[in-house]
């Protein structure tokens, strides 16, 4: 009896985890770094996307002059420590012929892809790396980009693992002669001093680079009634966001409408991704002939021909403080007579993905 409740247990968990989150595949967290799918660069042919997974192997190499820089293989990751301020260590670096170095063609995909490296600090934190990324082809030509600080995901690197997101499209390779076509390897020059732990290189789509953004003031009054003071597509408080979207039609005529919400509560997951994690926030309001059916932390109201939905700190397992960056987006349907009539999304736009794909999110600044 006891081994039958167990598994009817089990049974019922599995599925809570295959139906819940809106049905859209979840991806645990703890699994290979927040990696995203690239089914957008197979889509284009394109299959060989991992550079380096963390494991020194025979692609790999590095400057001889160890006292210049050397590498350490643990147990997922290596760790670098380099100084080129030094007499003989006049070039310093690494570099990844990958996939047992055969001819990669990057033509395929160079407009709409980055290079990732997923990286740490052994102490510390950093928005500086004193790198030059370089490509070479298999006729000796190379292309190279010196790092940017926009290349950063998040606002550092430090302890926690965050990703540097290189453009493809922004190596200076028709002025070098080099070919996307035929590319053999990827090569990182050093400069300066440091140490840095690297965890993974892959090509991803450069979803993230294009992320639209939108700024939130700050609302003093924190209440629910008073969130509608100006135009503004939101605010925040120290305890809510705030949300207006405004209707196209009179709120009279229409007898339902259902908010969508989408929200990622950890700081340190991928926007590139395009399945839901465990820690996503996602939830469904209705409303109905007047008839508000809030959820704890999340309310909708219409007033003033305008959709507000305010969402609770406590429901996003974040802090709101100035100058926190928070991805998310909401879906507004509106219906009559049971029809569809506008979907409203926090940009206005429409996209069918908006709430289940996390790479069409917002990145909402609090401003």
């Amino acid at each position: 009896m006891m081994n039958r409740c167990i598994h009817v247990i089990l049974f019922l968990f599995s599925t809570y985890l295959t139906y819940s989150q809106l049905s859209k595949k979840i991806t645990f967290e703890n699994y290979v770094t927040f990696q995203q799918e690239d089914d957008l660069l197979k889509q284009k042919g394109f299959f060989q996307s991992d550079i380096f997974n963390g494991t020194i192997n025979a692609d790999f190499w590095m400057s001889e002059t160890k006292k210049c820089i050397r590498s350490e293989q643990k147990e997922n990751y290596i760790e670098l420590n380099w100084n080129k301020d030094q007499d003989d260590c006049d070039w310093v670096g690494l570099g990844f012929g990958w996939e047992n170095w055969m001819g990669k063609d990057l033509s395929l995909i160079n407009e709409l892809a980055s290079i990732e490296f997923i990286v740490r600090t052994k102490n510390g934190s950093t928005n500086n790396l004193p790198f030059a990324f370089g490509l070479e082809d298999y006729s000796g030509n190379q292309c190279w980009l010196g790092y940017q600080k926009k290349f950063l995901s998040q606002k550092v690197i430090d302890t926690n693992w965050t990703s540097v997101l290189i453009p493809l499209n922004q190596f200076p390779a028709t002025e070098n002669s080099f070919s996307f076509n035929n590319v053999k390897q990827f090569i990182v020059q050093c400069f300066a001093s440091g140490d840095l732990q690297i965890k993974s290189i892959r090509i991803v789509p450069n979803l993230a680079l294009n992320k639209q953004e939108v700024k939130l003031k700050q609302f003093q009054k924190n209440t629910f009634n008073n969130s509608t003071s100006d135009n503004q597509i939101g605010y925040y408080s120290l305890d809510s966001l705030f949300f207006n979207f405004s209707l196209n039609d009179s709120l009279s005529t229409i007898d339902s409408a259902i908010v969508y919400l989408a929200f990622a509560s950890n700081p340190n997951a991928s926007i590139n991704r395009t399945s839901l994690l465990l820690s996503d926030k996602i939830s469904m309001l209705k409303w109905v002939n007047g008839f508000p059916n809030d959820v704890s932390g999340l309310k909708l109201k219409l007033k003033n021909n305008k959709v507000i939905v305010q969402v609770s700190s406590i429901w996003l397992d974040r802090n709101l403080l100035k100058g926190e960056e928070i991805y998310g987006n909401i879906l507004v349907s509106i219906y009559k007579k049971n029809k569809l009539e506008f979907n409203y999304t926090l940009l206005g736009n429409t996209q069918e993905n908006a709430i289940k794909n996390p790479s069409n999110w917002i990145k909402l600044i609090l401003d």
